[in-house]
């Protein structure tokens, strides 16, 4: 089940406990979730959505679709996001990391650490890179009205996120959804579908009048 960090602590499906306070203060992701082995082929694949930036949301998804964790997260600094991206592939044995955002800086720093933790698993590649536009993902889970309004693209976007993390997080999600949180939720369902790890059809759930779809 999905555990989230950016909501009001209490006990996650798994057991885990939210840690958003801690995350924001120290800048380093409390890391609460250790898979067992590394996931170094794709039958075992592990994908990364980033929201890019010092104020980053995050969500880690496996092969089958199953939303694992996400998270809101803020770094100091460009040189603690280095640690938080690196602590975030190597806990959650990444082998495909998608990125959303213009912002150049922060990139590096993710793939950097992608480097790193390839260098030290002594792993030929790192996780492979994959590019998503906010404009693309808003295309294909978006309705034309919902993203013609940028206050109701967000809107709308955390509804999706919602039902995406009721549907394949097992959880629901309580509380406020912090906007990069929830948006880094869709880019990664959004990767999963292009790669064909997940086929549902439609992709988001809604009722005839174009609503979302929430429990």
């Amino acid at each position: 089940a999905a555990t989230a960090a950016d909501v009001t602590p209490a006990p996650g499906a798994n057991g885990a406990t939210n840690h958003a306070a801690n995350s924001q203060m120290n800048g380093v992701a409390d890391i609460i979730t250790r898979a067992p082995h590394a996931m170094d082929n794709d039958s075992n694949g592990r994908l990364l959505a980033v929201d890019l930036g010092l104020r980053t949301g995050v969500a880690l998804y496996d092969r089958s679709g199953t939303l694992l964790r996400y998270e809101q997260l803020y770094a100091p600094s460009i040189a603690h996001l280095g640690d938080i991206a690196e602590a975030l592939i190597e806990d959650g044995d990444v082998t495909h990391l998608a990125m959303e955002g213009r912002d150049y800086a922060a990139r590096q720093e993710w793939e950097a650490a992608a480097e790193r933790v390839a260098r030290r698993r002594g792993y030929e590649y790192p996780a492979q890179i994959i590019d998503v536009s906010p404009e693309q993902w808003r295309y294909a889970l978006l309705l034309k009205r919902e993203r013609s309004d940028g206050k109701l693209a967000k809107t709308s976007a955390r509804q999706i996120a919602r039902q995406i993390v009721s549907d394949f997080g097992k959880t629901e999600h309580s509380g406020a959804f912090a906007t990069d949180a929830a948006e880094a939720v869709l880019v990664g369902y959004f990767a999963l579908r292009e790669m064909g790890w997940v086929t549902r059809e439609p992709p988001v759930r809604r009722y005839t009048n174009g609503n979302v779809v929430l429990k």
